[in-house]
Formats: structure tokens, C-alpha cells, sequence
């Protein structure tokens, strides 16, 4: 069994570094392993303005890079890993980052990826005083 998805009228999807735009909503099926990323997933450089969005963004990079491209962008991630660690200190940052440098060790990316968007959020509870999951004002 593949996976299914769902794409709306004009959404864009990128498979194996290929920008593919459902031109009216439509359901695709992908029934082998690819590195792919909905629009809605991909952090653009100038979005990376905190330490877990550049563990992000580095992550992101490596999962969609060429072969000989990786080396270079997995050491990026392992260096915001391990300045956001030294940064932070709390059990729960430590188990997310953790659990991050398994799934990125294991070349799960997305897996990873999923992870760092948790860490996105713890941070933003910390840098902005709020309880880990509660949407900010600005959120849309």
C-alpha cells in the first residue's frame, strides 16, 4: 500500500527535487519511497529566524538534496542540534533532540522533520511564555 494524498486546486508538491501543481483538486497514490514535501511543509531560507527552525531548515535540506549534497547539509543539522542542546539544557528539549539525531541518523528525514516541528513549538512556548501546543495570536 502507498500513500495517498490529497492536493487542493494549485497546490504545489515536491517528489525527488520535481515541483509538481495539481491544476484542479486531485488524489495521487505513491506506491515506492521518494523524498517529498508538500508546499505547506517547506520552510523557505528567510523563514529560519530561530535555533529549531534552522535545525528544520537544515534537516529539510539534506532530505531533498542530491547524494553528494547531503554531507554538507547533515553536519549543518548536527551543529544546530548541538548548539540548541548546549542552549538548552531541559529534559525536553534533550529527548527532542534526541530523538531528532535518531531519525536523522537513520536518514528518516521526514520522520525527523515532524520532530523538529514539535521543537518549533516548544520553542516558541519558551520565547514567548506559552504552554507547548497553544497556537500563537499571530498564527494563521
Amino acid at each position: 500500500m502507498g500513500l495517498k494524498l490529497n492536493l487542493r486546486a494549485n497546490e504545489r508538491i515536491v517528489i525527488n527535487g520535481a515541483v509538481l501543481t495539481a491544476l484542479k483538486p486531485t488524489s495521487i497514490l505513491i506506491n515506492n519511497q521518494v523524498a517529498m514535501l508538500l508546499e505547506r511543509q517547506i520552510m523557505r531560507p528567510e523563514a529560519v529566524t530561530t535555533p529549531a527552525r534552522q535545525i528544520y531548515f537544515a534537516i529539510q535540506c539534506a532530505y531533498m538534496a542530491e547524494p553528494a549534497e547531503k554531507p554538507r547539509f547533515l553536519l549543518n543539522a548536527d551543529s544546530a542540534i548541538s548548539q540548541f542542546a548546549e542552549a538548552s539544557p531541559t529534559p525536553e528539549a534533550q529527548d527532542l533532540l534526541s530523538q531528532i539525531r535518531r531519525q536523522v541518523a537513520s536518514s528518516a528525514y521526514y520522520d525527523a522533520l515532524k520532530l523538529c516541528n514539535t521543537l518549533i513549538e516548544y520553542e516558541e512556548s519558551l520565547l514567548h511564555r506559552r504552554p507547548p501546543g497553544e497556537q500563537s495570536a499571530s498564527a494563521g
